[in-house]
């Protein structure tokens, strides 16, 4: 299958920047617009919900899978809870100008905040069955829908084993696209794999078993939820470690009579974003079953790779890093070097195990890291390809990349001042063959998945992160030597924080 004939791949190649196309942002920054991050339901019922219980599960047990200790109090305190360590607001940032702007447990390019979370539940004792919606602000839920949404949902994705608790993820493309124009849709994506990610491990902090789904009819939700400018893009199935005790027989799902507070606000976008939008709706076949050998195998290396050491302990308790995670303004390029097993915890972390419906062994493989190694303990600086098979980096350039790094990232200084700069890098013609244009979707999923991971484990060891999405598409690709069929999503900058400096988001 020739990526040549998807949408998915004309957008890519059309929304790629270089110095000499620069796309016009069309829009100047309207303040009044960043109002519309939050979205509320004039008229729907809202649930308060209590405050978030304490879960200090060192971060290494959820990146391992360990089964972790059921959690003992009412539905009320872990649906708290699931949020609260995923998408809540974790604090505020104060600029000169006096403004005081809220902050995340998840990143978001320009603190934007494309993504919704909606949440379906079982009949609970003490708990409506029903759809509702996280209304951000005041860490409270609002009521969209009566009746056995999760039953509803789950069957989408031709599934038996109906889970307790569905979380429906879905974005806002407007949100981000008046600012960043047509590659708007990328930064929705990986914004969307770092709130899969949150929302996975916030769940399996809390003793729930968890599945990430991709494949289900994006139209069936639209039409059911009546979106008009939000586009589903995943959920998450939640199993209770016991029987969750249903009350009263299960209803047909049903809206309640309540809008969005911003309706109509985004619906004038790009058309070639509108384009990959709709294209990414489709899907085709089942994985195939192929490992990428540039994974797999380091022989053909033409420096010696660099034997990984065991990683460092991320102990650190998850509740605690999560609300702390922030992104770094500046880093300090003259702090120690990180050391390598600290570099080989955060690839270890990045590459944990993941369950999904569209990612496996294989899938995986289709997502490569690479990384600027500017000051890591007992490695020399240079360009590297992480081979997780053989737990190695394979050297592609050595000698000083900080100048490179900066120019390679538009010129923005992280990349250059951080102690590594990851580049997560997409087989998307594999993508492509495996889903057709939802391969495109997964494979941005997958990248901020792996981005979120990062953050977390850089915040696990002292150090902090920082996510780049403008880059220089076509000369890191050059750069990197890749082929043709693999391309660069995501950029992560790890070092340590200049003290001082306002975090990002």
């Amino acid at each position: 299958m020739e990526a040549n004939k998807f949408v998915t791949a004309f957008y890519h190649e059309t929304s790629k920047l270089a110095w000499e196309r620069l796309e016009p942002r069309g829009r100047k920054l309207d303040p009044a617009l960043l109002l519309s991050r939050f979205r509320f339901y004039t008229g729907a019922p809202i649930r308060c919900l209590p405050k978030a219980p304490a879960r200090p599960v060192p971060l290494s047990d959820l990146f391992s899978g360990h089964t972790l200790a059921v959690f003992p109090g009412p539905l009320q305190d872990l649906l708290s809870g699931l949020l609260w360590y995923s998408v809540a607001i974790s604090g505020y940032r104060h600029t000169p100008s006096g403004e005081t702007t809220p902050l995340r447990v998840v990143p978001s390019a320009g603190n934007l905040h494309p993504v919704e979370v909606y949440l379906a539940t079982a009949a609970l004792p003490g708990w409506d069955a029903g759809l509702y919606h996280y209304r951000v602000p005041d860490h409270t839920l609002e009521q969209r829908g009566t009746g056995n949404w999760v039953e509803w949902l789950s069957n989408l994705a031709g599934k038996k084993h109906r889970p307790d608790l569905i979380a429906l993820l879905t974005v806002v493309p407007s949100r981000s696209a008046w600012k960043y124009g047509a590659r708007a849709f990328r930064y929705c994506l990986l914004d969307a794999g770092h709130a899969v990610e949150a929302l996975r491990l916030a769940g399996l902090a809390l003793g729930l078993r968890v599945e990430v789904v991709g494949g289900f009819s994006d139209d069936a939700v639209t039409q059911k939820l009546k979106l008009t400018d939000e586009w589903p893009v995943a959920f998450l199935k939640f199993w209770l470690p016991t029987p969750c005790g249903l009350t009263g027989p299960p209803t047909s799902p049903a809206l309640l009579p309540n809008e969005p507070s911003d309706a109509g606000a985004g619906s004038d976008l790009p058309p070639l974003l509108r384009q990959a939008l709709e294209a990414t709706k489709a899907s085709h076949g089942a994985p195939i079953q192929q490992v990428d050998q540039r994974q797999s195998d380091a022989n053909g290396a033409r420096l010696s790779p660099v034997e990984l050491p065991g990683p460092a302990e991320l102990r650190a308790p998850f509740d605690s890093v999560v609300r702390k995670r922030r992104s770094a303004t500046e880093f300090d390029s003259q702090a120690r070097p990180v050391r390598l097993d600290e570099l080989a915890a955060l690839l270890w972390a990045a590459w944990a195990p993941l369950t999904t419906d569209f990612s496996a062994t294989e899938e995986l493989s289709r997502v490569e890291i690479h990384l600027f190694a500017h000051s890591v303990e007992q490695i020399d600086p240079g360009v590297y390809r992480y081979c997780p098979s053989a737990r190695s980096l394979i050297p592609i350039r050595l000698g000083p990349q900080r100048s490179m790094a900066r120019q390679l990232a538009f010129g923005q200084s992280l990349a250059g001042s951080a102690s590594v700069t990851f580049v997560l890098v997409a087989n998307l013609e594999a993508f492509w063959q495996a889903h057709g244009e939802r391969g495109y979707r997964y494979a941005h999923l997958l990248a901020g998945i792996i981005g979120h991971r990062l953050y977390l484990g850089a915040e696990a060891l002292g150090l902090r992160a920082s996510g780049i999405g403008a880059y220089l598409d076509d000369d890191l690709q050059r750069y990197l030597e890749l082929p043709s069929t693999h391309q660069p999503l995501y950029l992560v900058a790890c070092g340590f924080p200049i003290s001082g400096f306002e975090p990002r988001d």
